[in-house]
């Protein structure tokens, strides 16, 4: 194999260039309208205020020669802590209230007169941010709220569908799955219409005619607008988006006029476009945590937003990859997958043709491969590879860049035979097939319950074994047990790994907190202040030793029966005593030993055993 180069600091700030463009900002330094200028300031004066050397960015605010933020590059695998250390340095020369720290895809940023993170409806921000944003922090403070009509818009939406949900009850649709497709039918009706809207205004070409919209139904009467929607609208959405699979129905499932146009009426009401929150996701979030009340019939959860954000960024997919999700429900990781990378790259029409067809990729087994369809479709299409089907039916080898999923747990399969396991139990088998869908030098981030981890049964353990030879794990992620509340209590954790190379060295971290309140209650759980996100983020490329991470050598793991959860292992002494060198460097780690103090016959001593570990660092 050829061995290649490692990107320098100038693949970040392509990346970096991209994404200002994409949030509005010019780049243009030739141009009189340009408000970001690279390795020099705007005036001379302010050059002479920096000395001779300058930052990588200055963001200005439009029309003037006032600097807003500072952004300070990094190539990829480095640390950002140098990189923010020095733009808080350039900030205070300049008087510059802002500074990100980005290596083009993990990002810091923290305002400088307090050093706190900034926030977002109590949300950490963890990427660049448009110039009406970056104004918002300059001028209300490090940690700001949502537009009061957003939160009114996310409510009243919410409570449109407690009123839909009841009303399609009364009207028959008892499984929740046809009450959440149904509604959906029609959040999406309104939302591709407001998005047309906004499409026409900018002067671009509707992709939906405008007698397809919204606005060309909603104050018929109650009997017109549904044979309207029933013989108009519906056969055109199912001709121009059902040829990859089953997306619209041909008929509205509401045979009441009556209700069809109470439900209308409200949605009516709402302007969704100008919520800055994902308003379609609040809905369904909506509607399966009201399902949990009465049973749970769609039989699945959500993933909260914050954990599908953290491993996309953990994992970074880029453009010309493949992105895999086999339980995709209603589409959350491919949807961020989605605009993780879009936010990336310049909108040519070839780019963005290869990002819709031929980038992401997502199975399903309910009837919720609808819903993930429709999602693809509002962010920006990308629904043509999503399937209504069991994955494990159908095992893929070396076929995809990155997997990302959260599957199901403590399911039954009739298909662990075809991945060399003997049990009905799905767990393992779900782990495998990531582990076998995977191109050679892939990446995958896998939400997986505890079980998996450390299980003594025979199917487990083979396939830890086999994640630890052919794949090299980057991280196992602990999560606290109210992460998935009010869904499920069951410890889970994330795994991320590379494959193509075994794991020599296992690194642990532990999120205690997530910024949430730790409560089961089906009203969800309140933003708090203790994070440990952002640590995670801060520690991720040199893997650091902190008060919740630690490592352990790969001969450890081997003794202790390949379990793969932290509470097996102990350190032996306090941190700074006991040290092993790691990757020939001259940093040191603090080893870690298995408390059993056994060796697992006939694989540990012969393939793992090295009592230091001499290689790549990670």
């Amino acid at each position: 194999m050829v061995e290649l180069t490692n990107p320098t600091e100038s693949a970040s700030r392509k990346t970096i260039d991209a994404k200002l463009v994409n949030l509005g900002w010019n780049c243009d330094e030739f141009s009189p309208d340009c408000n970001v200028f690279t390795e020099r300031p705007k005036t001379k004066e302010q050059a002479r205020l920096l000395g001779r050397r300058p930052p990588d960015y200055i963001l200005y605010k439009s029309q003037s020669d006032s600097p807003l933020a500072i952004i300070e590059a990094k190539r990829p695998g480095q640390p950002l802590t140098t990189a923010l250390e020095q733009a808080v340095e350039y900030a205070e020369l300049l008087e510059v209230p802002v500074v990100f720290a980005s290596d083009g895809n993990l990002t810091e940023a923290q305002f400088v007169a307090t050093k706190t993170i900034l926030r977002l409806d109590g949300d950490f921000i963890a990427d660049l941010i448009s110039e009406s944003l970056l104004l918002r922090f300059i001028t209300e403070g490090p940690s700001i709220q949502s537009p009061t009509e957003a939160k009114l818009s996310r409510q009243q939406l919410i409570d449109v569908f407690a009123e839909a949900n009841n009303l399609l009850r009364n009207e028959g649709l008892r499984e929740g799955i046809e009450r959440f497709t149904e509604f959906s039918n029609l959040l999406f009706l309104k939302l591709i219409s407001e998005m047309e809207d906004e499409r026409q205004r900018r002067g671009e070409h509707r992709i939906l005619e405008a007698r397809y919209c919204w606005p060309n139904f909603c104050d018929r009467p109650a009997e017109d607008m549904l044979d309207y929607i029933n013989d108009t609208i519906l056969p055109r959405l199912a001709n121009k988006y059902n040829h990859s699979g089953d997306v619209f129905q041909h008929r509205l499932l509401i045979n009441s006029p009556a209700i069809l146009k109470r439900i209308v009426d409200k949605l009516s009401a709402l302007t969704l476009l100008n919520a800055d929150s994902d308003i379609k996701g609040d809905a369904f979030e909506y509607f399966l945590k009201n399902s949990v009340s009465v049973g749970n019939d769609l039989g699945e959860y959500f993933t909260p937003r914050h954990i599908v954000t953290l491993m996309v960024d953990l994992v970074d997919p880029r453009y010309g990859e493949t992105v895999y999700d086999p339980c995709c429900g209603t589409g959350g990781f491919l949807i961020h997958a989605f605009e993780h990378i879009k936010s990336k790259i310049l909108a040519t029409k070839e780019g963005m043709d290869f990002l819709r067809n031929y980038t992401f990729f997502g199975r399903e087994l309910t009837g919720t491969a609808k819903i993930a369809k429709m999602n693809m479709i509002l962010t920006g299409d990308g629904h043509t590879n999503i399937v209504q089907m069991d994955s494990l039916k159908a095992p893929v080898k070396e076929q995809y860049d990155v997997v990302l999923t959260n599957y199901a747990f403590s399911q039954k399969t009739e298909y662990a035979h075809y991945y060399g396991l003997r049990n009905r139990d799905a767990n393992p088998v779900f782990l495998q097939h990531v582990i076998d869908a995977l191109k050679p030098g892939g990446r995958a981030a896998v939400v997986v319950p505890d079980g998996v981890l450390f299980n003594e049964k025979s199917q487990y353990l083979k396939v830890r074994e086999n994640l630890l030879r052919d794949c090299d794990i980057q991280a196992i992620v602990k999560l606290h047990r109210f992460v998935f509340k009010p869904y499920a209590g069951q410890p889970t954790s994330i795994i991320v790994f590379n494959k193509g190379l075994r794991t020599r060295r296992l690194w642990f971290f532990n999120i205690e907190n997530d910024g949430y309140k730790k409560t089961g209650s089906k009203f969800g759980r309140p933003i708090i202040g203790a994070n440990d996100i952002p640590a995670l983020r801060y520690a991720w490329e040199n893997k650091d030793e902190t008060d919740v991470s630690f490592a352990v050598d790969i001969q450890n793991v081997a003794e202790c029966g390949f379990k793969l959860i932290p509470n097996v292992y102990e350190r032996r002494g306090e941190v700074g005593s006991n040290w092993v060198p790691l990757g020939g460097a001259s940093v040191m780690y603090p080893k870690y030993v298995g408390k059993s103090g056994r060796h697992w016959p006939g694989f540990g001593r012969q393939s793992w055993s090295r009592q230091t570990v001499w290689g790549p660092r990670w």
